[in-house]
């Protein structure tokens, strides 16, 4: 049996294969020991567009905070005031509908 590893290039390429929604809700952003403001701006099943007046760096571990619950991912690209976040683990369907709700 074969076994497929993808490199992290290959993996951030097939996340972005998920559908991807325009939306503006806001949540709390966690990171470097400061919880501020942001908006995600398009979301998908693997990760989120944020905006945020100060943004996380590459590779900074943090926190989506919506509604009670949290959802832990990282930085993968930031510049201006926006920052790619990758989650952790992919969001169901169920938490999807909810945050599109």
């Amino acid at each position: 049996m074969k076994t497929a590893l993808l490199t992290w290039a290959e993996q951030e390429i097939d996340a972005r294969r998920d559908h991807r929604l325009e939306i503006f809700l806001p949540v709390k952003l966690l990171w470097a020991g400061t919880r501020r403001s942001a908006q995600i701006v398009n979301i998908s099943q693997s990760g989120a567009k944020l905006y945020c007046a100060i943004t996380p760096s590459h590779g900074d571990l943090l926190g989506i905070e919506w509604q009670g619950k949290l959802i832990l991912g990282r930085c993968v690209w930031s510049r201006s005031h926006l920052a790619g976040i990758a989650f952790e683990e992919r969001l169901t369907d169920e938490q999807m509908r909810a945050m599109i709700a």
